[in-house]
């Protein structure tokens, strides 16, 4: 298949009243946004966008954001997010990589975006300039397509590193189908599905949710961001079905619940963004919330494997199977086939798989050379083909000789009574090569008790993986989607360490 139907005018013609998004409160059906998505398509086309054009949006989860997305490939143009959160200069590196012809920015973002950032790209304000439904609209310049090429680039996706410049993933149409037809095996697909979009669209899972409504023709129902209260309101009154979470946010989604159990028509709750602990999960699902450990990457669109709603509780502390149409291998330090439990480096192949990474205007540099994509996480596969995810390459700590995950120590601590959320990293020391230090975010109220945390961590882990220094903090220094900033943190801990 070269080329796809325009997946929102179909779902419009076929379910005109059908629930597209729900966003406080308020319902647009397919017919609506798809014609807010050719207001602002023929806007767009106004301001100069042309095929190939790159154009930026930075601004937090927004229906205006979602009506800009979906009009761009209709002028053939290529969706380039840009984090709300990030500094001038973060943005200015980004800028300055993807040559935006046009940058879109939302009220809460401008500040972010000074003259000196934007290295000659036009800036509009959506607040100022982005028309409304009655608001009178120039026709694009040329007929606007009922189908899409499924190979041209859709999005250049930032990666979230922790540190410089990050790559601009190019994903197609065919890698955003991929991804969501593979997930629709594993988890089913009900026309009346309602999918929680509260991770950030600037990032692959907020943006994935969202496409694979557009191919379903299922709801969105859209926050601003990530809250307990609205979480659970909107589990609730919007009969939410779907949602993603990582290991924080699920673990204050259980406090802000209670005692209480889940509504039975929640099918699902991927929880992804790293290694969560297995007790966690099944306190989870003791309380009615089908929870589903999840393995990602930008890459990849998304999910390349998530547990199975069939599966059992003991498979709880894996990632589950490779999602249909991906496979997924891991090499040893020789570059060959690891054995059935043997740690090593997690290979990526299928048609999910990004096209490559933006290098200029004209230029991408290919993901893989053989097919298969080399991630930075380390992991394993059981006889079975059940993943489990020990780390990331580059977060391991070698102290005294002995390689140490800093997730599997998180996580261990984040089940400590009084214990929020934990990050842990190895600084510099001249005997052991590197030290462990904790920097610990307390409950509300909690004491910080140092013996008290060792002693509790010594029951589940083995001593030379036991924090050296255990450091309080108000709170940790986190990306966008929730995952530890482990540049920022390592920053953070050469200062206080000193």
């Amino acid at each position: 298949m070269k080329r796809l139907t325009d997946p929102i005018a179909r779902n419009a013609a076929g379910t005109p009243d059908h629930p597209a998004v729900i966003c406080a409160g308020s319902v647009t059906t397919y017919s609506q946004l798809a014609a807010r998505i050719q207001i602002a398509a023929s806007w767009l086309s106004g301001l100069g966008v042309r095929p190939g054009d790159r154009v930026a949006i930075v601004g937090e989860n927004s229906l205006d954001w979602i009506g800009l997305a979906h009009a761009m490939p209709l002028l053939g143009a290529i969706l380039v997010p840009i984090n709300p959160r990030w500094s001038p200069s973060e943005a200015a590196r980004w800028i300055a990589h993807v040559e935006p012809a046009l940058i879109l920015v939302g009220d809460q973002s401008a500040g972010s975006l000074t003259g000196s950032v934007l290295h000659g790209a036009r800036v509009v304000r959506l607040s100022e300039e982005m028309p409304g439904e009655g608001d009178v609209i120039p026709p694009a310049t040329e007929a606007l397509p009922a189908e899409f090429d499924l190979d041209q680039i859709h999005t250049i996706m930032p990666t979230s590193g922790s540190g410089g410049a990050p790559k601009g993933v190019c994903l197609t149409l065919r890698n955003h189908l991929a991804s969501a037809l593979a997930s629709a095996v594993n988890l089913g697909v009900d026309r009346d599905d309602r999918w929680l979009l509260n991770l950030p669209l600037c990032h692959i899972g907020g943006l994935a949710i969202l496409m694979r409504a557009a191919f379903y023709g299922t709801t969105v129902v859209l926050h601003r961001t990530f809250d307990a209260q609205a979480t659970l309101a909107a589990i609730t009154e919007d009969r939410v079905t779907h949602l993603s979470l990582v290991g924080t946010t699920l673990l204050r989604l259980l406090k802000e619940q209670g005692d209480r159990t889940f509504p039975g028509h929640v099918r699902a709750a991927l929880v992804g963004g790293g290694p969560v602990h297995s007790e966690l999960l099944r306190e989870a699902r003791a309380r009615g919330l089908p929870v589903l450990p999840t393995y990602g990457m930008t890459e990849a669109s998304s999910q390349v494997a998530t547990l199975s709603p069939r599966d059992t509780d003991d498979n709880l502390c894996t990632a589950g199977q490779p999602l249909t149409f991906c496979e997924i291998e891991i090499s040893d330090e020789d570059g060959k086939r690891a054995s059935p439990g043997e740690a090593g480096q997690v290979r990526v192949r299928g048609p999910m798989l990004a096209k490559g990474y933006w290098t200029a205007p004209g230029q991408i540099e290919p993901l893989t050379r053989d097919g298969w994509f080399a991630t930075s996480d380390v992991g394993s596969l059981d006889d079975d083909g059940f993943l489990t995810i020990h780390g990331r390459r580059d977060n391991v700590i070698i102290s005294g000789g002995e390689k140490l995950f800093p997730e599997e120590i998180e996580t261990a601590l984040e089940q400590i009574a009084g214990i929020d959320r934990a990050a842990v990293a190895g600084i510099d020391d001249p005997e052991w090569g590197q030290t462990i230090v904790a920097m610990i975010e307390p409950s509300r109220g909690a004491t910080f008790d140092e013996e008290s945390i060792r002693d509790s961590l010594a029951r589940h882990l083995a001593r030379y993986k036991l924090p050296r220094r255990f450091i309080r903090v108000e709170a940790l220094p986190t990306l966008t989607n929730g995952k530890i900033d482990r540049g920022r943190l390592r920053a953070l801990l050469q200062t206080v360490s000193k």
